[in-house]
């Protein structure tokens, strides 16, 4: 039963609630959005009294809850920035736990913790994510890793729809994303495994704005691995932002740089934010790769 204290001030507490066998829906719109939920976020936004209410400078109602336990859910992730119609990834065997959450302000900072498995074409893979986040400022600090997750999956966050496909292969993540003030500096390694392309449909195909038989003849090494350290940043109110652009402009100056070819200063000559700065990153790399194998072919 709450007290009297807490009924008159509008402030109520629950100590856990354990959700069995739940099930999420959440759609990333094409803006960058994130709809999930919308019973406890609709209303974030404060509201006036309703007309007629006799009692106006009434204190809002806040429901804290110290801890909210799922047990076997099931997240379907719907992202509409990368493919339409949306990319789905299913999530299931989700065990969550999310400490100190404040309804419907949403602030301050709430724990969380997940493991689950990731569904893929081939095969399944495992994610966690362990860290805090503030809804209302957009403050957070997030540890995500992700293993042995199906590479086809995901391969639409990694390559743009003209370049080489991928047949088969397996993802690593180590990710460690911090936001404040809206800034997002997140930096992290990639490790890609088993990697199979798909035939090249001209000499000069790309896998991740780097040409594709350079990424498999010099990246693989005696594990059968591809190993790629990037950094994220940026303003994540600044809307020529993208996130996908980002990454994938990142991960192809990682490459190309691996192959002896820095990029560094031609993502950042074109924000690395957009299109543009993998187009660049491809076409640099291209250009070494072009005037290596020429100068081999001359001298025979």
């Amino acid at each position: 039963m709450p007290s009297l204290r807490s009924v008159l001030s509008g402030q109520f507490q629950v100590h856990s609630i354990t959700i069995v066998r739940p099930y999420l829906s959440a759609l990333r719109t094409k803006d960058g959005q994130l709809q999930m939920i919308p019973s406890l976020l609709a209303g974030a936004t404060g509201r006036g009294p309703p007309a007629g209410s006799s009692a106006p400078d009434a204190a809002p109602r806040t429901l804290t809850v110290g801890r909210i336990t799922l047990r076997d859910g099931v997240l379907e992730f719907f992202d509409a920035t990368v493919t339409p119609p949306p990319l789905k990834i299913r999530l299931e065997q989700i065990q969550a736990t999310v400490r100190d959450l404040v309804v419907p302000a949403l602030t301050g900072k709430t724990g969380l913790d997940l493991a689950g498995v990731v569904k893929g074409v081939q095969r399944d893979g495992t994610v966690a994510i362990a860290g805090w986040a503030e809804i209302a400022s957009k403050d957070s600090s997030l540890r995500t890793t992700l293993r042995s997750v199906d590479l086809v999956a995901l391969q639409p966050y990694l390559i743009k729809a003209r370049e080489t496909g991928v047949q088969k292969g397996t993802l690593d993540l180590d990710l460690q994303s911090d936001v404040r003030k809206n800034r997002l500096k997140a930096p992290g390694k990639l490790t890609i495994s088993d990697l199979d392309l798909t035939p090249a449909k001209d000499a000069f195909g790309t896998f991740m704005g780097v040409p594709r038989d350079a990424v498999v003849a010099s990246l693989k090494n005696k594990d059968n691995k591809i190993a790629v350290n990037f950094v994220l940043e940026g303003d994540i109110n600044n809307p020529q932002f993208s996130l996908n652009e980002a990454l994938t402009t990142q991960l192809a100056a990682s490459m190309a740089e691996t192959l002896g070819v820095s990029l560094g200063g031609v993502a950042k000559g074109v924000g690395g934010l957009g299109q543009k700065g993998v187009e660049a990153a491809g076409e640099a790399a291209k250009g070494a790769v072009q005037q290596l194998f020429g100068g081999t072919e001359k001298k025979r």
